[in-house]
């Protein structure tokens, strides 16, 4: 199947960078997004190569720099309205559960980590992927609150889960804390969810 390929449009851009953003689970990274502490290299060629990989615009840097402004402005001075407009990955009344990951959940320990293309991005998933089962950390996910900031998180066992997977590739504070709501979204929902997720 062929995919419409169309020149700029400010509106279809600003709408491409709001459904990477909630593909890439990167929300909450964009809240706390500074420019002046941390330029978000790695988010931003995140959001870009999600962009070009569906192929439906083509944009210059200038483009993409001015809408991907607009949306941080909504977000960060509406995002109350902005949740109820276009966040899809959260589900309301998620109830934590103490249930321990088994053999009959759906976090394989040798998922096929093929569907995603870039392979940088790969192999930050991957590696992290793989440390939480060293460490035993599913649980830990399973049972984090969603309202709850990985970054600032006081929770010792949540804090050794961030220092261990920073050591597998190395992060920038953001970075790390987007990487976290993917895992825990993979926690909650399960392996298979997350590749549908990320292959739509």
């Amino acid at each position: 199947m062929s995919t419409h390929h169309v020149s700029y449009n400010e509106k279809d851009l600003i709408f491409q960078v709001i459904e990477a953003l909630n593909h890439l689970f990167l929300i909450d990274w964009l809240r706390e997004y500074n420019r002046e502490i941390d330029n978000g290299e790695t988010q931003l060629q995140m959001i870009k190569n999600y962009i070009k990989e569906k192929n439906t615009i083509t944009f210059t840097e200038l483009e993409f720099d001015t809408d991907f402004c607009t949306v941080n402005d909504i977000i960060k001075n509406d995002f109350e309205q902005f949740r109820e407009k276009y966040i899809v990955y959260e589900k309301e009344n998620v109830e934590s559960t103490t249930e321990k990951i088994d053999e009959g959940s759906n976090i394989p320990k040798e998922p096929d980590f093929s569907f995603i293309q870039d392979e940088h991005d790969r192999k930050m998933i991957s590696r992290g992927y793989n440390k939480l089962f060293e460490i035993d950390g599913w649980d830990v996910l399973r049972n984090f609150k969603k309202e709850d900031n990985f970054k600032f998180s006081k929770d010792p066992k949540v804090i050794h889960i961030m220092k261990e997977i920073d050591s597998t590739y190395g992060h920038s504070g953001a970075s790390l804390a987007c990487l976290m709501r993917i895992f825990e979204y993979i926690a909650k929902e399960g392996f298979d969810k997350y590749r549908e997720k990320y292959c739509k």
